[in-house]
């Protein structure tokens, strides 16, 4: 199954294997079976750095449901643990009616967190897109397509073989990773 895919400077490929390198970003290890975690390395030395501390990741996924937000904080967890400055929207931007109980209206809200997640991606190292389920969340596609209008490191994470075709998902999906 394919775990991962990243793509720098026109370098892509899939991530399957503890031992892979793609794209300045070493596997470094994986949870249970469900995705492999990576850290960024020196691509000409071949070393893996030993300070991911300080690298902002930017964590675009979707946070609808009860199994969404449950995954995202394993995922969360693991990007913590390897040293990431992790933007985790369904924590750090919250959810509108956190907002509208303090006051916003509805449009005030949904403007409020699109910047706080516009910023984000904007001030991120790395932007790591979660493609599960039959299509992938569609503010993540949006805040992938950003990132890769910035020059933003993109990893592709899928767990969900539904979406893993003989040509990979969506040409325009895996053209930014």
């Amino acid at each position: 199954m394919v775990l991962a895919k990243s793509a720098l400077g026109g370098r892509s490929g899939y991530i399957r294997s503890l031992n892979d390198q793609v794209g300045g970003f070493q596997a470094c290890g994986a949870t249970r079976g469900y995705w492999v975690a990576v850290v960024q390395t020196d691509v000409r030395a071949g070393e893996r750095m030993s300070a991911t501390q300080g690298l902002r990741a930017y964590y675009a996924s979707g946070l609808f449901n009860e199994g969404e937000r449950s995954f995202n904080l394993r995922v969360k967890a693991m990007l913590d643990e390897l040293g990431f400055e992790t933007w985790f929207p369904q924590e750090d931007a919250g959810f509108l009616e956190d907002y509208m109980e303090k006051g916003m209206t509805l449009d005030e809200a949904r403007h409020f967190i699109f910047e706080q997640n516009l910023e984000a991606v904007r001030a991120s190292d790395v932007l790591i897109f979660n493609l599960d389920g039959r299509v992938p969340d569609e503010g993540a596609c949006i805040e992938a397509g950003v990132a890769f209008g910035w020059d933003k490191r993109l990893i592709g994470l899928q767990t969900d073989f539904r979406a893993v075709e003989p040509g990979g998902n969506n040409l325009m999906i895996d053209g930014v990773l």
